[in-house]
């Protein structure tokens, strides 16, 4: 006998669309008129509006060496438990896992990871679904990866023929020339890497890249960090490479990093008594960047420091909330939380011993998946 069968259909709709994601999800296993509810395209139409919070939060590499590293998840959202997409590494929980991988870059709910050098997968944590790309065309000694992934917000319900898309695309710029760079594109939607060598007005090989540089993507805009105080850009749909001043920086700011907020690059200077938070006016244009926040570490205060309720000096911006670029993410030697840049509040994230390699935000919309 059907479980379900016998209970009104608009008051199982009503409860349905009040889930959490991952409830929502076992449900359709109930019986075969809840999974055609819940796969029904004008279903996910109404979720959007009336849905819980989104799934994001921040993926921790502690180490750049997987060897050593350890993955951590934190939700950046009360709302309720959300699955832990640190368990698609785990071999024991996901059979399908590599092993020993570097994550490289996050996107749309993707994370893009390498095994070696040359070696790449992309993981839909979710799902706990791995693809392994084909080889590269090319093997040279230095080169920048990025990684885009092309959202499609159901702007309208969908039909059943009309899938979500999720295509996504991994690039990897390196020196080709003193006047040019060679870039190889790999797109989900070919399953092919595409190779091509575009135009520099200034030679890649004359500027020493920031290690451990992890890509920035706004839009389809890459960045990557320069010491030199100069961003590398790449136009993944205009096919072209820029380069992009970075704001000018005082005396003793020589820690850099960059991220996006709002949906725009900001870069930020650190010294020894707080941070300075730049963003940039025209990602296309005139380069002009717009400082917005100067932070003094000795006001960042609460209950997230032990000693003597201090934010130590040894603290670094590691990026901005999924959802709100007014918190941002500081990872000090004990510590990793959210400080509010508008109204100096702080939030503990985790307890940690050690300064992490990486947190990269992790986004992805509730109607995301509803639609397959």
């Amino acid at each position: 006998m059907d479980p379900a069968a016998g209970i009104n259909a608009e008051l199982v709709r009503v409860i349905l669309l009040r889930l959490p994601l991952r409830s929502l999800f076992r449900m359709k296993c109930v019986s075969r008129e809840w999974n055609s509810l819940v796969s029904d395209p004008s279903f996910a139409w109404d979720y959007r509006t009336v849905a819980p919070p989104p799934f994001a939060g921040y993926v921790l590499q502690a180490d750049e060496n997987p060897a050593y590293g350890q993955l951590r998840f934190v939700a950046a959202s009360d709302g309720f438990k959300h699955p832990n997409p640190v368990h698609s590494f785990d071999r024991k929980r996901c059979r399908s896992a590599p092993c020993k991988v570097t994550i490289l870059a996050s996107s749309g709910g993707l994370l893009l990871c390498s095994k070696k050098s040359h070696s790449y997968f992309v993981c839909e944590p979710l799902t706990r679904r791995w693809r392994g790309l084909p080889p590269p065309p090319d093997r040279p000694p230095s080169l920048e990866v990025g990684f885009l992934h092309r959202e499609d917000p159901p702007l309208r319900p969908r039909s059943a023929s009309s899938p979500p898309i999720r295509s996504y695309r991994v690039v990897r710029l390196f020196y080709h020339s003193p006047t040019a760079m060679a870039v190889e594109t790999y797109s989900s939607e070919t399953g092919e890497w595409m190779a091509s060598v575009v135009p520099s007005h200034q030679p890649y090989s004359s500027f020493r890249m920031w290690p451990g540089n992890a890509a920035v993507a706004v839009g389809a805009t890459l960045h990557w960090l320069a010491i030199q105080f100069e961003v590398l850009t790449y136009d993944a749909d205009e096919g072209s490479v820029g380069w992009v001043k970075l704001p000018p920086a005082e005396d003793g700011q020589m820690g850099m990093s960059l991220a996006v907020a709002g949906g725009r690059l900001s870069c930020c200077y650190k010294d020894k008594l707080g941070f300075d938070l730049w963003l940039l006016e025209d990602t296309a244009g005139s380069g002009r960047w717009e400082h917005r926040h100067r932070v003094q570490l000795c006001n960042v205060e609460g209950e997230a420091w032990e000693e003597d309720d201090r934010c130590p000096r040894d603290t670094y911006v590691r990026g901005f909330h999924p959802e709100d670029h007014r918190v941002a993410v500081l990872d000090g030697p004990s510590k990793l939380l959210e400080y509010d840049l508008v109204g100096g509040t702080t939030r503990v994230l985790r307890d940690t011993n050690e300064w992490q390699h990486q947190v990269l935000p992790y986004f992805l919309p509730s109607w995301y998946f509803l639609g397959v």
